[in-house]
């Protein structure tokens, strides 16, 4: 809240807060899924893969004293599939795909980033991020 009540430019510190009101809508929008009494842990995890997204891009930039892009349309394919999911407009199986689609489309983003953060630091490090380094056979 401190960062929030320092900030020179609000209207932007409350962009930044965006995503973060976009995740808290996700979780209480999760428990109309016909799915969350029962698997509440999965719901749980897959909205914190995409805080986990979020979090790294948001680091990231303010490290980097770079803009924020506070606008992410992950969490309304997910509202949808909820609304698709509360209504039982779609079969059951056809819903846990759309599930398992929109995890791994969020899982994939978020892998793309953090490989290109790694390549980028290791490449301005000039380091390998993996070096085997090569030994003589022990004779016996």
């Amino acid at each position: 809240m401190r960062g929030f009540l320092a900030a020179k430019d609000k209207a932007y510190a409350a962009k930044i807060l965006f995503p973060y009101l976009q995740f808290m809508t996700m979780m209480y929008i999760s428990s109309y899924s016909r799915f969350f009494g029962t698997h509440t842990f999965c719901f749980i995890a897959i909205n914190g893969l995409f805080l986990t997204y979020v979090t790294g891009i948001f680091n990231l930039n303010t490290t980097c004293g770079m803009p924020f892009k506070w606008r992410f349309i992950d969490p309304f394919f997910y509202a949808a599939i909820i609304y698709l999911d509360s209504q039982n407009m779609i079969e059951n199986r056809t819903v846990v795909w759309l599930y398992v689609l929109w995890t791994c489309r969020v899982l994939v983003s978020y892998l793309m980033f953090m490989t290109s953060v790694i390549k980028q630091l290791t490449a301005y490090l000039n380091i390998s991020f993996l070096k085997v380094k090569q030994t003589k056979a022990k004779m016996a």
